[in-house]
């Protein structure tokens, strides 16, 4: 039953009110407690579901965004709602506000496993179980020994540069890992520390336009020291692609890591390739080391949902400019002429390009 119509009913039934008392999930929002009302009402409907609530929730989601009139009441409520037993907590604030790191007392320090908190500062945060955490904006991170973290997503600029040379040795056990950033101007050091658990890797630094300076290749260090890493999924997408081309270089050569072998790689996906010599010679790199690669798929544009699939099914895809159809088209020569004969016999390769329904139309 949807918490609304959970909460409506029992304020109608004694019986179903004791049921309601301890419901273990909660989504406080103005979209499941407001759908139809003023926003007057919303602060009063957090208010008396927490106080009517025995503190057993499992997970908690409180989303109050920006409404100013709830803020000197989240301490009260996160009192009421955090205790011992909690095993998830997203707190998601647009305004100023002092997480109190009492909250999490012995016993919640001991069940909570997932811990979300939006646009911080600083965190320090010693909860022994905690698996899994989503971090947005540069803060000060302090998890102690966090030796039980086994999935992370972090989103901020020059996160990449950041988890390859500083989260190894505080999050080794890591399994997933998830970084977003619109901005990186450091490439990313060879480094031999290892993330040795890591399986699954989604790095996305799409943005306008990156610097002709930052060396894609280096994202190899990644692959060289994630040993047991399976899916490898990379987005460059960018608007204008400032790089040099490989399609106009005046030094073919392309470099290698000849010492590099990889046993586990089995999956990789890059959204946005294109024709820059970095990138190429990263994707070459991964293709001749990871000996068990099964799938590769090199999409010139963004892809996903945003495609019609050639199908007169009234769908059309997202339109693109003419320099991404371009970029695109030398993407796709660079394919053939540099990665399509380094694939072993047991790879599928997948080279997705422009939709020839859609885009002709569009740009002819």
């Amino acid at each position: 039953m949807p918490m609304s119509a959970a909460a409506r009913a029992a304020c109608l039934s004694h019986s179903f009110l004791n049921s309601w008392r301890f419901h273990p999930n909660l989504t406080l929002n103005f979209k499941t407690l407001c759908p139809r009302t003023s926003r007057g009402n919303f602060r009063c409907k957090i208010d008396s579901i927490l106080r009517n609530h025995l503190g057993t929730a499992k997970i908690l989601k409180l989303n109050v965004a920006d409404e100013d009139s709830t803020y000197p009441y989240i301490d009260r409520w996160l009192e009421v709602a955090v205790t011992p037993g909690i095993e998830e907590l997203t707190l998601t604030l647009h305004k100023k506000y002092i997480f109190a790191c009492s909250l999490l007392s012995d016993g919640v320090r001991d069940s909570i496993r997932c811990l979300e908190l939006n646009l911080l500062q600083v965190i320090v945060c010693e909860a022994p179980n905690l698996s899994s955490i989503f971090l947005c904006g540069e803060i000060k991170l302090s998890l102690g020994e966090a030796l039980t973290m086994k999935a992370l997503l972090m989103r901020r600029p020059n996160v990449v540069c950041y988890a390859r040379a500083q989260l190894p040795s505080i999050m080794p056990n890591l399994e997933t890992m998830e970084l977003g950033s619109d901005s990186e101007a450091v490439n990313i050091p060879m480094l031999p520390t290892k993330f040795l658990y890591l399986k699954h890797l989604t790095i996305q630094i799409a943005g306008g336009t990156f610097s002709p300076s930052y060396d894609y290749f280096f994202l190899v260090s990644f692959v060289d020291a994630s040993p047991s890493l399976e899916t490898l999924y990379l987005d460059v997408c960018q608007d204008d692609m400032a790089h040099e081309s490989i399609i106009e270089s005046s030094s073919p050569h392309l470099r290698q890591l000849p010492e590099l072998s990889h046993d586990c790689l089995k999956s990789v996906k890059i959204l946005g390739f294109n024709s820059a010599k970095s990138l190429v010679e990263l994707t070459c790199c991964i293709v001749k080391a990871a000996v068990s690669l099964e799938r590769l798929v090199l999409d010139t544009l963004r892809g996903g949902d945003d495609r019609c699939c050639g199908e007169s099914n009234g769908k059309i895809c997202w339109p693109v400019s003419n320099a991404v159809l371009k970029e695109s088209a030398r993407a796709a020569i660079a394919v053939r002429r540099y990665i399509e004969d380094k694939d072993s016999p047991t790879t599928t390769l997948t080279l997705v390009e422009p939709c020839t329904r859609c885009h002709s139309l569009a740009f002819g």
